[in-house]
């Protein structure tokens, strides 16, 4: 629902002395982002095993869905488990994955303004079924399919340890992105004839189905318990998580937008595809520590987060990318049960208080320290140590 018209009129003094429109430094949801919107969807779910005796296992499962605003689809997974022998199992798996727009990405139209140079601009971000769009060769956003292929296999020696390795690879086409900012004007001339000045919108943007990408991944997990008679119970546990994510291929601009148009027209740039490929650390390392005696329980978590690497794109030189170090982190929780239903817990994350690292003090996106961490890459949240307690009370 759109807000307050006082939140996002244009008046005298935004026109006359180029103040940002509204009356507060930020305008508010207008008239023309307003929409209420709804869908609805069935599906069915079949999923069946069978033994095809004491050591191969086989399973199927097929799900249909039918959705109001975008039909049917049929997606599927088939996998096997091989029992090689008591201690060593292989496993594997293959299924098509499907995923409609969303409400928001079909629907939700932003509209935001700014003083630029005199000038009010306003910057519309176009719901997808906006009629202009067609007018510049803009399709109305279509469900993302996907194929995931794993392989991986366990390894179990007794009840005490157990170590599992996956590999995986998920195939996404059709991927939606919101795409970059396009200036309304001469530079694009098709924008400036279904935008023209009376609209007084100078920039687009809009989701679409642009790209393709490729995932790989290899997932590690140790673990290891042990009982001990008169001394407790201890829990040992590791994991090692690798992941690295390419775009295999991108959509050419339709032609009425690089029709005549005298800049580069790309509809993904460089931070866009930073999200996508650098922004998440490619390794990660988790290991777990717990013991428990009597009443009293300790647990230790150690994360270790990998390198990452985010963009931007100064105006009048190259873009450039700043590369944030690993870091680790630790959290210790100690917990002790004051009654049988009753459980007192204190604890803290980031026990060293570790931070990220800080943006360039020379980068644009620095914004003289207002925001001194990287909004397009971080690992985890920069808020320091974090202390807590508890009471658990079991009925």
């Amino acid at each position: 629902m759109e807000g307050e018209p006082l939140s996002y009129e244009i008046g005298p003094l935004a026109t006359a002395e180029s103040k940002v429109p509204g009356s507060s430094g930020r305008p508010g949801i207008s008239i023309l982002d307003r929409t209420i919107q709804s869908r609805w969807n069935i599906a069915g779910y079949v999923d069946v095993e069978a033994d095809v005796n004491d050591k191969l296992m086989f399973s199927t499962a097929a799900r249909y869905e039918q959705y109001s605003d975008f039909g049917g689809n049929l997606s599927g997974k088939i996998a096997a488990l091989w029992k090689l022998t008591e201690a060593i199992a292989l496993r594997s798996s293959i299924n098509r994955g499907f995923r409609a727009p969303s409400l928001q990405q079909v629907f939700n139209g932003q509209t935001t303004s700014n003083a630029q140079n005199g000038l009010i601009r306003q910057t519309r971000q176009l719901a997808s079924n906006d009629p202009r769009l067609d007018a510049i060769g803009i399709p109305q956003p279509a469900p993302e399919l996907s194929w995931n292929y794993n392989m991986g296999f366990t390894f179990n020696l007794g009840r005490k340890l157990v170590f599992t390795a996956d590999g995986y690879q998920i195939n996404v086409a059709n991927r939606i992105i919101i795409s970059e900012v396009l200036p309304v004007g001469p530079a694009i001339p098709i924008l400036q004839t279904v935008f023209p000045p009376s609209t007084g919108i100078r920039e687009i943007a809009f989701f679409t189905n642009h790209i393709n990408t490729s995932t790989r991944g290899l997932d590690l997990v140790l673990s290891y318990k042990q009982e001990f008679k008169t001394s407790g119970k201890l829990l040992v546990s590791a994991a090692l998580a690798m992941t690295s994510t390419v775009i295999t291929s991108e959509k050419n601009p339709p032609k009425q937008l690089v029709s005549d148009a005298s800049v580069p027209v790309r509809l993904i740039d460089t931070i866009s595809i930073g999200l996508i490929t650098t922004a998440q650390p490619r390794q990660k390392i988790i290991g777990n520590l717990e013991y428990t005696y009597a009443k009293l329980l300790l647990n230790l978590r150690v994360t270790r987060f990998g390198a990452v690497t985010a963009w931007e794109k100064p105006a009048g030189i190259p873009h450039r990318g700043q590369t944030f170090r690993a870091k680790t982190l630790m959290d210790l929780l100690i917990g002790y049960k004051l009654l049988n239903r009753l459980q007192l817990t204190v604890g803290v994350n980031n026990l060293f208080n570790v931070y990220p690292d800080k943006v360039n003090t020379t980068y644009a996106s620095y914004t003289n320290g207002q925001v001194p961490y990287s909004r397009s890459g971080l690992q985890f949240g920069f808020n320091g140590s974090y202390y807590f307690t508890s009471v658990q009370i079991r009925l």
